[in-house]
């Protein structure tokens, strides 16, 4: 019971801090964005980076790294999905950002063009994943609040 409430004032403290405190990361050197868009910028050049990446994007729901809703469009980023690539991928996110039903097949190409201007957003999660892990966050320390 002892380790679950020290446990539990750990997360409270890291919320406090990530959520309530604007510029507390960057005030000790840590820059997530920052780390997660190097990875973006990695993405088909390691394939490590690859699934841990995907793995993200689908575990969160959530698409590239910004903490706002337009994060797919950090994929910008990637000289593979840019738009003004030459790459199959131009102008696409990875399929890790698609909204998937259950019991419905994957389809991995269904993020084509949707880095484009006229492109319709609803087959992708559109919301950053630093935006996806504060409301993890925020719903887990929800939960917490009311044990």
């Amino acid at each position: 019971l002892i380790i679950f409430f020290l446990l539990e004032l750990v997360l409270v403290i890291f919320v406090f801090v990530f959520y309530f405190v604007d510029g507390a990361f960057a005030n000790i050197g840590l820059y997530p964005e920052d780390g997660f868009m190097d990875a973006i910028k990695k993405y088909r050049d390691d394939p490590d980076m690859q699934d841990f990446i995907d793995n993200i994007q689908k575990m969160l729901s959530c698409c590239g790294a910004s903490n706002d809703d337009n994060g797919y469009k950090d994929w910008n980023n990637n000289r593979y999905f840019n738009c003004s690539g030459k790459s199959p991928d131009a102008c696409t996110v990875p399929y890790s950002c698609c909204k998937i039903s259950s019991g419905s097949n994957l389809n991995y190409r269904c993020g084509a063009n949707m880095l484009s201007d006229t492109s319709d957003l609803s087959a992708i999660n559109t919301e950053g994943c630093l935006k996806g892990l504060q409301n993890l966050i925020m719903t887990t320390f929800g939960l917490l609040e009311d044990l």
